[in-house]
């Protein structure tokens, strides 16, 4: 782990971490399932896709998988903090970043970190496969974004929405979207293991509980 960069609060409910003068509330909400046909996962602002979305290095099991995020409300408003895909019961209890081909953890100085970056407030998990799909449909049919961003505005409560929409009919896969936090910025994902060393989970963590951070 790089400087202050720690998820260890992303299945944490009730009071988190103070923000300034706020101690905000954290809840976990289930948005479904993330399928992935091939296990290999990409994270990124699904507004961006170009098709030449990198998955993360670290493959899981083909399948299905629940996926979270806890969002941390104080004074009326709410912001997702972590967003999560759960592999396992079992707790994380040692985190590894998460890269894509190409980066090395270890060049990494104190407080830096490497992330996707998100220009339409939103992030994603989806399955490499599906990445191609949404790169096709965002390019050919031409209002396909406005379709996803009235998806989201269905689910929106003050001040966060989500989506889960089936890309792949023959194999269900889909793309699980969520608002990022407090909008636009770099964003570090972390592989979660178990004391058994199998992964427990990934988390995307949003920045509310951490600052000096860099790309």
């Amino acid at each position: 782990m790089m400087g202050t960069l720690d998820p260890k609060h992303a299945f944490q409910e009730g009071p988190g971490p103070a923000v300034g003068d706020h101690t905000p509330t954290l809840k976990l909400h289930t948005l479904g399932e993330l399928v992935l046909p091939t296990g290999r996962i990409v994270a990124c602002d699904p507004f961006l896709v170009s098709g030449h979305e990198e998955p993360f290095t670290h493959g899981v099991a083909a399948g299905r998988h629940p996926v979270l995020v806890n969002v941390a409300e104080a004074n009326g408003d709410a912001r997702v903090a972590y967003a999560i895909v759960r592999f396992g019961e079992r707790p994380p209890v040692r985190w590894e970043m998460a890269l894509i081909s190409g980066q090395d953890a270890g060049t990494l100085g104190e407080g830096e970190f490497f992330g996707y970056g998100v220009d339409a407030g939103t992030g994603c998990f989806m399955d490499a496969q599906v990445a191609r799909i949404l790169a096709e449909r965002s390019t050919e049919e031409n209002d396909y974004n406005g379709d996803l961003l009235e998806a989201m505005e269905k689910t929106y409560v003050h001040t966060w929405s989500w989506l889960d929409v089936v890309l792949d009919p023959a194999t269900g896969a889909n793309v699980v979207a969520f608002s990022s936090g407090w909008g636009d910025g770099s964003y570090p994902s972390f592989w979660g293991f178990d004391e058994t060393g199998a992964v427990a989970c990934l988390v995307t963590d949003f920045g509310l509980f951490w600052s000096g951070a860099e790309e």
